[in-house]
């Protein structure tokens, strides 16, 4: 059976029909793509990050190796010695009219042969590099291809890792260059937010397939930043009135935060939002186009929303917006990897009774007891283990940060422009 035949039974399976099956197999297919095209992209980052390590091994190498040049020629050592210096290794130097010049054997850069290398001091070499890189003549080529240029005519010590740096620092090469998949730039940790919805991230689930049986189409997600609590409406429309309406109703439960970050559609950028926003006293943040990871903490619950939702309504995918609730249960109750603890346990300073707690409890034949603590005495209690899941939260979350920058850090590569 072929892969479209799979996924075709696969959704007759689910109980759909007509355009519906058609649309679940062309996202399945497209899900499959994106994985392989992301595998690719693994292997490319992978080899790019070797072929980066061999040239500075390389570059550190051949640095190493002019060291002792250097020197001689920071020290205004006599010609003679410099070459005195040199002869006898696989460089020879010598001295004509003047100039100091390195006979090179051919190498095994392509064409590189034997010849006669001018010796660049340290006050010529930028005029050499501009000439090189810049000249009309020349055509902002890559610091690889301006080294086997530059080295055909030319030499000085750690030659290589200056004409990298010249091109790296090139305003137009930065800006022009199509240079394929450029790697992201080492992480910034954000600071841990202790205040439960005091600060929250919104964002809208774009049209779900099917559409459910009353009509909704998408959903809005809120997370807060402190305890990862999950919140989701389900949407018919997604104008700035339904979404103000949903807001509020979340509001109503878990207070007015203080701020709110979410991405510029205009649903969020709207008159209306920024009216509400203003008499609410809520300062409104936006992420910048078309850069989704700027809302990663909301944009990391999609995936296991919606991943609930299809096992929960699979004989009855058109009831999606009914397993809300549970599937928001599930979530809160899950602990969370980078705190150790989960939503409800940093919200109410305990564990809820789930599925499990009460599937123990009629095994147990456990009898709920009275509480004969006071009022303030549970208030007390409450605040101290408040306060302390927040406090070994916090610490989770730092050592889990630290750990994920680290692990994202080593696929990155630090950039900075320089004038």
């Amino acid at each position: 059976m072929s892969s479209f035949e799979q996924l075709k039974a696969q959704a007759l399976e689910l109980g759909l029909s007509g355009a519906d099956v058609a649309q679940y197999v062309l996202q399945q297919q497209n899900g499959e793509r994106e994985e392989r095209a992301r595998e690719r992209e693994e292997r490319e980052r992978e080899r790019e990050e070797r072929e980066r390590e061999r040239e500075e091994r390389l570059a550190k190498l051949q640095a190493e190796k002019e060291v002792q040049l250097a020197q001689l020629a920071a020290s205004k050592k006599p010609a003679s010695q410099i070459v005195e210096a040199r002869n006898g290794t696989s460089y020879q130097f010598s001295w004509i009219d003047g100039l100091l010049y390195r006979e090179c054997v051919a190498s095994t850069r392509p064409g590189n042969q034997g010849t006669r290398k001018l010796v660049v001091p340290a006050d010529c070499r930028r005029i050499v590099l501009q000439v090189a890189h810049e000249s009309p003549l020349v055509g902002h080529f890559s610091h690889r291809k301006t080294e086997d240029k530059v080295s055909k005519h030319f030499f000085w010590p750690a030659m290589a890792t200056d004409i990298r740096d010249y091109y790296r620092s090139c305003d137009l090469c930065q800006r022009k260059s199509s240079r394929g998949r450029v790697k992201p730039v080492p992480l910034i940790p954000l600071p841990v937010v202790t205040e439960p919805f005091s600060r929250v991230a919104v964002n809208i689930v774009r049209p779900l397939s099917p559409i459910s049986a009353e009509g909704h189409r998408y959903i809005l997600t809120l997370i807060d930043f402190s305890t990862g609590f999950p919140e989701a409406i389900p949407l018919k429309e997604v104008d700035s009135i339904s979404v103000a309406e949903a807001l509020l109703s979340i509001f109503s439960r878990v207070g007015i935060p203080r701020e709110i970050l979410s991405d510029r559609g205009t649903q969020f950028t709207s008159q209306l939002m920024a009216e509400l926003q203003k008499l609410l006293g809520v300062k409104p943040q936006f992420t910048t186009p078309y850069h989704p990871a700027g809302n990663g903490r909301v944009e990391r619950l999609h995936g296991p929303l919606k991943a609930v939702l299809r096992k929960l309504c699979h004989e009855k995918p058109r009831e999606w917006h009914r397993y809300l609730v549970p599937a928001l249960f599930a979530l809160r109750e899950l602990p969370s990897d980078r705190t150790g603890f989960s939503a409800f346990d940093l919200l109410y300073g305990r564990s809820v009774r789930g599925p499990l707690t009460a599937l123990k409890d009629l095994w147990e034949d456990r009898q709920l007891k009275a509480d004969d603590r006071t009022s303030l005495q549970y208030v007390i209690e409450m605040r101290n283990k408040l306060q302390e899941c927040a406090q070994l939260a916090a610490q989770q979350a730092d050592v889990s940060t630290t750990r994920y920058k680290t692990y994202f850090d080593k696929r990155s590569q630090d950039r900075q422009f320089k004038p």
